[in-house]
């Protein structure tokens, strides 16, 4: 028997599972989205996702038991956001190396204030003793006619993407070098590695006008090639054009901002794509729920990501995130 190993994660998941997608024809999507959808009457569906997060993968051993509680919620939240879903109720597996009664205080709070402020259940779940990690499913409803895939990005659609991207890598970054971590500017880039905030409105509202959308988890350019990829066309990006906040400009130790912006993950943040007559509603939305929208992109049909920067070629040095595969 070969013992010949898979690059990634994806390969994993297509050899051997993508395979086995469900027959029912209740399921409308199953694997290959941030959620599965099922249909449970005319007009509604069902919204399912699941993430696990490891010690030293997903957030550093440094990292508090308030923030974990609290991002182990958000991503899942974040997944939803992308297909347009409401938030109903959630289950938690929780595996920790010892009972400590203040740590599991301590998560907890962060867990449910985050729960309380998008009005969202835990309903049960399990625990266990052994490495940490934590696995979430989420689960909420969505319109059936109102829901976004990442199949579906069209020719000459705008690609968007909310808030601004770079800020968690540079927490990181922060983190793992110990960058002058009480100034407030990296206090801020910490906050949002932590406490990142699921576009769970953003996305209820951009689901009537827009094509395709996924969240950027693992980095832009990974996560808006799974869109490319899936709905078979291309993009262009203009870097000049991504939305970078301040605190990062002016954090001092991130040499290359346009490069961070494009590889490093955990952002969740939407990035989506839609058609051009679209373009005063979502300045409209982005307004209406003061959520910074920038338009950084356009969907074409060269099946590859290209990148420019003043009209000039432009080359990203990572693709983003993905276990299994040596990261550079």
């Amino acid at each position: 028997m070969s013992n010949s190993k898979l690059e990634s994660e994806f390969q994993i998941i297509k050899q051997y599972f993508d395979t086995h997608q469900s027959k029912s024809n209740r399921i409308i999507k199953g694997i290959g989205d941030d959620a599965a959808v099922i249909d449970i009457t005319e007009q509604s569906t069902l919204v399912i996702s699941v993430d696990t997060l490891i010690s030293g993968v997903h957030f550093p051993s440094v990292t508090t038991a308030y923030d974990i509680g609290y991002k182990s919620l958000a991503v899942n939240l974040s997944d939803l956001a992308a297909m347009g879903a409401s938030p109903s109720w959630f289950t938690l597996a929780l595996t920790m190396p010892e009972n400590n009664s203040s740590w599991v205080k301590a998560f907890s709070h962060g867990l449910f204030d985050l729960a309380q402020l998008f009005n969202i259940d835990l309903i049960g779940g399990d625990t266990t003793k052994g490495q940490l990690s934590i696995t979430l499913q989420i689960a909420g409803y969505a319109d059936k006619n109102n829901i976004m895939y990442r199949h579906s990005a069209q020719f000459d659609d705008d690609i968007y993407t909310s808030g601004y991207i770079g800020d968690a890598g540079a927490g990181l970054l922060a983190i793992m070098n110990d960058y002058d971590l009480d100034s407030n500017n990296t206090k801020y880039l910490l906050n949002r590695l932590n406490q990142p905030s699921p576009r769970v409105e953003l996305g209820q509202q951009i689901a009537l006008v827009a094509n395709a959308c996924i969240d950027v988890s693992d980095g832009l350019i990974a996560d808006l090639g799974h869109i490319i990829g899936l709905s078979n066309c291309g993009a262009v990006i203009n870097v000049e054009q991504l939305p970078i906040s301040e605190q990062l400009k002016s954090s001092g130790f991130v040499a290359d901002w346009q490069q961070l912006a494009l590889g490093s993950g955990d952002d969740y943040e939407l990035c989506f794509t839609a058609n051009k007559k679209h373009r005063v509603e979502i300045e409209n939305i982005s307004k209406q729920l003061n959520v910074p929208i920038t338009k950084i992109g356009t969907v074409d049909n060269e099946k590859t990501i290209r990148c420019y920067l003043n009209n000039k070629p432009y080359r990203y040095q990572t693709s983003g995130y993905e276990h299994f595969k040596e990261q550079k």
